[in-house]
C-alpha cells in the first residue's frame, strides 16, 4: 500500500472520521460565504480538502497545505474538475517564488477554514494573505470564538487561541483589511465544546460526532438564517483589500 494510501485509510486523530461524516456543516458554512466568493480561489490549509465538492465549478481552485501527505490526497480529489490545482504553500513563511506564482493566478478570493487559529503570528500571516490578493479581493475566514471554552481539545488540535469578534476585527485591521461581514456562528456548538474540552477534558472528538451534526444542523442552520446569534462556537468573517 501506498503511503498516501495507508494515511487516509488510517485519518482517526481527534476523530476527523467521524466529523468528515457531518459533511452537511461544511455545507452549512458554504451557504453562508458563497455569495463573496470570486472566481480565482486560493485555499490555505486545505487539510483533506473536504470543502472542494462545494467550490463553484466554474471557479479557478487552489488547494493548498504545508502537507505533502493531505495534498496528495486533494490532489486526487481534483481530478474530476477544471482548473483546479494542489501547491505546497506556507502563508507565515510566505516566499517571493510562492507569491509571484501566486500573484500570476490574480486572486480574488483567500479561503482560510479553521487554519488562523493554528498560526502564532497570525498577524504576518494575515498581512502576507493581503500581499497575495489583487485590489479589491476578499479573504474569507472561519475560525474558533469564546476564549472561555478554550480546552483539551483546542489543545490537541494545536489551537493558539479562540478569538473574540473585537480581536479578529483588530487584526484584521491591522493587517490592512476592510472589513465585510463578521458574525458568529452554532451557538450550540458553544455548549458541546464546553462539555467536551473542559469538563470531561477530552482530547478526540466523541464517536457519532458527524451523525450528531447531520441531525442538529438543519434546525441550526434554519434558525440561525433569521436571527444571527449573539455568540457561537466560531466565527465567520470576510474582509476586502483595498
Amino acid at each position: 500500500m501506498k503511503r498516501t494510501e495507508y494515511f487516509e485509510n488510517n485519518i482517526e486523530d481527534f476523530g476527523f472520521k467521524e466529523l468528515y461524516i457531518g459533511k452537511v456543516y461544511a455545507s452549512w458554512i458554504f451557504s453562508i460565504i458563497k455569495p463573496y466568493l470570486g472566481n480565482r480561489i486560493l485555499e490555505i490549509g486545505c487539510g483533506l480538502g473536504n470543502m472542494v465538492e462545494y467550490y463553484p465549478r466554474t471557479s479557478s481552485l487552489i488547494q493548498s497545505d504545508v502537507e505533502d501527505d493531505y495534498l496528495s490526497i486533494v490532489k486526487r480529489r481534483l481530478k474530476q474538475r477544471k482548473n483546479s490545482q494542489t501547491m505546497r504553500l506556507n502563508i507565515l513563511n510566505l516566499n517571493s517564488s510562492d507569491l509571484s506564482k501566486l500573484k500570476k493566478r490574480k486572486i480574488n478570493t483567500i479561503m482560510a477554514i479553521n487554519v488562523l487559529e493554528h498560526i502564532k503570528d497570525d498577524v504576518k500571516a494575515l498581512k502576507n494573505i493581503y500581499r497575495v490578493l489583487e485590489r479589491h479581493g476578499k479573504v474569507i475566514l472561519f475560525v474558533p470564538a469564546v476564549p472561555f471554552i478554550y480546552g483539551s481539545l483546542d489543545e490537541a488540535f494545536e489551537h493558539f487561541r479562540r478569538y473574540t469578534k473585537d480581536e479578529l476585527t483588530i487584526k484584521m485591521k491591522k493587517s490592512g483589511f476592510e472589513i465585510v461581514t463578521i458574525r458568529y456562528f452554532n451557538i450550540v456548538g458553544i455548549i458541546w465544546w464546553f462539555i467536551v474540552g473542559k469538563i470531561l477534558k477530552i482530547r478526540k472528538l466523541p464517536p457519532k460526532t458527524g451523525r450528531i451534526l447531520n441531525i442538529i444542523v438543519p434546525i441550526l442552520a434554519l434558525s440561525e438564517a433569521f436571527i444571527h446569534p449573539p455568540t457561537g462556537q466560531s466565527l465567520i468573517l470576510v474582509a476586502r483589500k483595498e
